[in-house]
């Protein structure tokens, strides 16, 4: 008695023994297709199940087993990519969205006039001056007290 070759092969259908078949054993007999087929099928689908165990071993393994996709640091995108939009007081380090950008700038300029609704037009428009507030507040306390107001002229009744 001797074991049936076995090839990793998927069978695509199983033989039917008929009635007019007649009986004829080893290993290309035709009372042995059956079994021969389906030990085929079994083997092919050993092989496969044992290979997709070493993938997923190898994948888990791996420290980027998805090297077709865009890399982790500095990855370079291509077409259109989106990204949900953060909240407008989310300071995190989450991905900022041309639409959060915008919303911030608005939130900045808010309801300013055309001319001054960049941050350029704004510090043209006070001198440059880093100390603006510290400077209108000094010029404030040079203002001449109402008072005073006419003092150097010599009749104000007439002025």
């Amino acid at each position: 008695m001797a074991n049936l070759p076995e090839t990793p092969q998927w069978e695509e259908g199983i033989y039917q023994i008929e009635v007019s078949d007649p009986v004829l054993g080893g290993p290309d007999g035709i009372s042995n297709r059956q079994g021969k087929q389906l030990a085929s099928r079994t083997l092919y689908l050993k092989q496969q199940v044992e290979k997709g165990g070493t993938d997923l071993a190898k994948h888990i393994a791996a420290a980027d087993p998805h090297t077709q996709y865009a890399p982790k640091a500095s990855p370079t995108f291509t077409g259109t990519p989106t990204a949900p939009t953060p909240a407008n007081s989310d300071n995190s380090k989450k991905l900022a969205t041309t639409e959060f950008v915008a919303k911030a700038l608005a939130a900045l300029a808010g309801s300013a006039p055309e001319t001054l609704d960049t941050l350029k037009e704004l510090a043209d428009a006070l001198g440059n001056d880093p100390n603006f507030a510290t400077t209108v507040l000094n010029k404030l306390a040079e203002k001449l007290a109402k008072d005073q107001n006419g003092a150097d002229i010599p009749d104000p009744a007439l002025f």
